[in-house]
């Protein structure tokens, strides 16, 4: 095994990165360029996906990134069924519980004898060592921006909140620094979740969180304040102008002959429902009485995958088929593209409205002042970012969701376009004033 020396200034980002989901990739990639601006590191890596999925990364590793394989697998293997969108299908259920358990055993022996590489790589396949390696002579480990540590409790919370700490608990074991760049968190319900995510943040050396419902929540759990910067994603440079109408007039849309409005739809399992495949109907119901609402009012839908998978639960892909079937006499595009993150935002530069079940795209489109209103799911995200930026009328969560309270929304925001505008203005300027200090601390923290 390789050892760490002082001439070593590698960051190694994690959780794992999958440019199958443009948000999650313009996080990865707004990371890297926020390390490299603090001048913590002259190398980075990027752990990746350890179910050998390799082209969820490509486009990542293309930008000549260096990909680590990761070291826990998914309870799926890669191995997904499109039925499984809304519930875990019994099959798919007994074996996620299955491997979750044998993951758990080995993942936990393997934390235990992280010190020791010996012992620690006799339970790592030949790929994996190359990252166990890594961990070992990194300098920091970086998590990236986003939102992954929320639990909604039943039997899966313990070990789902186990597996999401796991590369922060490792790094932890290692001695390594931990810096949490800004992410969502909460809520923490489930046997055993609030202990670990105390334990695992609580230690960290910096924590911050992108929108003031979670720094409240987090920092209520760790008893001290959590900052708050911005999310990440807004600081993502899009691709030039006629990339966007290149991609937009390839998938028929009438960019320039009409106004456009676009719509990020995703399967979604409704956590704690008893009727999940019912809310899933509602929630796409209310979608189809938008759209044909916008429609009515001249302006074009169009729809636009923003992710792509891995999961039959994270393609977009299948909820965009769900709801056309209910549009029936409905003109719309669908600009099912899977180029960069980049690209996408040029698309949604495209736009003169959007409305994001994603917020990411909601995030790239008002990065770009394109007035949005959000769908908000899984977390504090959207309905925490919107109220910090002044917005919280545009957003309602996907389990609130009717036909009248979306055209509501959106009407409210059509008559309101130059304010919506103007808000953005202020907020994004204020957001490159908050990175420049996220810079500055990060800086002092690590003594550079």
């Amino acid at each position: 095994m390789s050892k760490w020396t002082e001439n070593d200034r590698l960051a190694i980002i994690v959780p794992g990165c999958f440019d199958l989901n443009k948000g999650d990739q313009a996080l990865v990639w707004e990371t890297i360029e926020l390390i490299k601006d603090v001048g913590v590191a002259n190398e980075i890596a990027i752990v990746g996906s350890a179910d050998e999925v390799d082209q969820c990364e490509n486009q990542t590793r293309e930008l000549g990134h260096t990909i680590l394989p990761g070291l826990l697998p998914h309870p799926r293997r890669g191995k997904y069924r499109p039925e499984d969108r809304i519930k875990e299908g019994r099959l798919s259920l007994a074996l996620m519980i299955a491997h979750s358990i044998m993951d758990f055993v080995r993942g936990q022996l393997f934390l235990l004898v992280a010190r020791f590489p010996l012992l620690a790589g006799f339970l790592l396949g030949k790929r994996q060592r190359k990252t166990y390696e890594a961990f070992l002579r990194a300098r920091v480990v970086v998590v990236k921006g986003g939102g992954f540590v929320h639990s909604y409790g039943g039997l899966s919370a313990p070990y789902l909140m186990w597996y999401q700490l796991f590369y922060i608990n490792l790094a932890h074991r290692l001695g390594k620094p931990v810096v949490v760049l800004p992410n969502s968190f909460g809520p923490f319900v489930g046997l055993w979740v609030r202990r670990q995510v105390k334990k695992a943040l609580g230690s960290c050396e910096f924590v911050c969180a992108r929108e003031s419902i979670s720094a409240k929540a987090l920092g209520e759990l760790l008893g001290r304040d959590v900052p708050v910067f911005p999310d990440l994603g807004y600081f993502l440079p899009a691709a030039d102008d006629e990339t966007g109408l290149e991609i937009c007039r390839r998938f028929g849309v009438p960019i320039g002959s009409k106004r456009c409005v676009g719509f990020t739809v995703r399967p979604y399992r409704f956590p704690g429902s008893r009727d999940p495949s019912g809310l899933y109907d509602r929630y796409l119901e209310s979608l189809a009485f938008l759209v044909r609402h916008v429609a009515s009012l001249g302006f074009h839908p169009v729809f636009v995958t923003q992710v792509l998978g891995p999961s039959a639960h994270e393609n977009d892909s299948l909820a965009i088929l769900d709801l056309i079937k209910r549009l029936d006499g409905v003109e719309y595009s669908w600009v099912d593209h899977d180029g960069t993150c980049r690209e996408l935002k040029s698309v949604y530069g495209c736009m003169d409205y959007v409305v994001g079940t994603r917020f990411h795209s909601v995030v790239f489109a008002q990065g770009l002042e394109v007035p949005s209103m959000a769908i908000a799911y899984g977390g504090n995200k959207a309905t925490g970012i919107m109220k910090d930026m002044g917005l919280a009328e545009y957003v309602v969560p996907i389990d609130e969701v009717t036909g009248e309270r979306l055209c509501g929304i959106f009407d409210n925001m059509l008559g309101s376009t130059e304010y919506v505008k103007h808000k953005l203005g202020v907020n994004l300027a204020k957001a490159q004033v908050d990175r420049n200090r996220l810079v500055s601390e990060l800086q002092q923290l690590l003594k550079l």
